[in-house]
């Protein structure tokens, strides 16, 4: 997995993380992608701070080669709810069907939030968790040996 952050500052403030997972890198070939099309789960887990107004976003996108393969957008808004701060809260999502051809996973998280004070600290994201799960049947449309 890779990573990187975009960190601005001042009372407006957007951070950022992105990180970048290579299936193969972690073991999973193209063909066992592709033959299989094991659900992959993507589950995340954040928390709003008590000083700010958060807007909390995330993207997973599935990506091939040159292509965009499936995206998941989750949004979750503080807007003065206090039964949500200092909580944590989680979200899972699947993806399942999504075709041949992936061979990366990007996910992005970003706060979006207007601090009060000077004594600011950020709403908390935890690293996300991406679950393969591994079918014995090859999906749909795939045949072991293909006919003449």
């Amino acid at each position: 997995m890779d990573y990187s952050s975009n960190n601005n500052s001042g009372p407006y403030d957007r951070k950022a993380r992105k990180c970048v997972i290579n299936l193969f890198k972690e073991g999973l070939p193209t063909f066992f992608m592709d033959y299989f099309q094991p659900t992959i789960e993507v589950q995340q887990s954040y928390k709003f701070r008590w000083n700010s107004l958060t807007v909390y976003n995330c993207t997973v996108t599935l990506i091939g080669n040159y292509e965009i393969i499936a995206v998941y957008k989750f949004i979750d808004k503080l807007e003065d709810d206090h039964n949500k701060q200092n909580k944590w809260f989680h979200f899972t999502h699947n993806f399942k069907n999504y075709g041949p051809g992936v061979k990366n996973i990007i996910i992005e998280h970003s706060c979006d939030f207007y601090s009060f004070g000077k004594n600011f600290r950020e709403s908390m994201v935890k690293e996300p968790s991406v679950i393969i799960k591994a079918k014995r049947k090859p999906a749909s449309g795939f045949a072991v040996f293909p006919e003449n």
